[in-house]
């Protein structure tokens, strides 16, 4: 049985639940507060230690783990309709705002200015220029490029009557 549990969650799933549970074990340990069963006062102080550096969103995400914790105790909720908790993210959206930051695409003028700076006799840049590229074309995500889990390697691409097929393993 704890083979099969242990598939419950992605990889990526896995990592991003690993995160989110040391810095609540953290938070815990540093404050001398229980982690499960969580308090109105440790739920109130840890969502104020996360506003420190993180926007309400995040703070939401964090907030899972101890979701997860107690449903694994068998324990209620203590996030669900909880109206105090509620309350004080709306209180740090309202302050704090929630801005999202998005990166920009990469243009044909970029393009352009990246292959100005590549020496295509050199085959370091020959290989930088055919993945920026792909990267393009396929408008793929620098996660496919640079993450040791889901990046394409060279080993993936295979020759078709239409051209090349490049299989992406994983992607937001």
């Amino acid at each position: 049985m704890k083979q099969w549990l242990s598939h419950t969650y992605a990889a990526s799933t896995q990592r991003t639940y690993a995160s989110q549970y040391r810095s609540y074990a953290r938070f815990c340990q540093l404050f001398s507060r229980s982690m499960v069963p969580a308090d109105w006062a440790t739920l109130s102080r840890y969502v104020a230690f996360l506003a420190r550096s993180k926007n309400p969103s995040t703070i939401r995400q964090y907030l899972n783990i101890i979701r997860i914790l107690h449903l694994q105790a068998d324990l209620p909720n203590p996030l669900l309709d909880n109206f105090k908790l509620d309350s004080l993210l709306t209180g740090i959206r309202r302050v704090r705002g929630s801005v999202q930051s998005y990166k920009l695409p990469v243009c044909p003028n970029h393009l352009s200015t990246i292959r100005q700076h590549l020496n295509l006799d050199r085959l370091c840049d020959l290989q930088l220029w055919a993945a920026i590229l792909v990267g393009f074309f396929g408008l793929l995500r620098v996660s496919n490029f640079t993450d040791s889990e889901k990046c394409a390697r060279r080993r993936d691409v295979h020759m078709v009557e239409e051209g090349r097929r490049i299989p992406i393993q994983a992607t937001k």
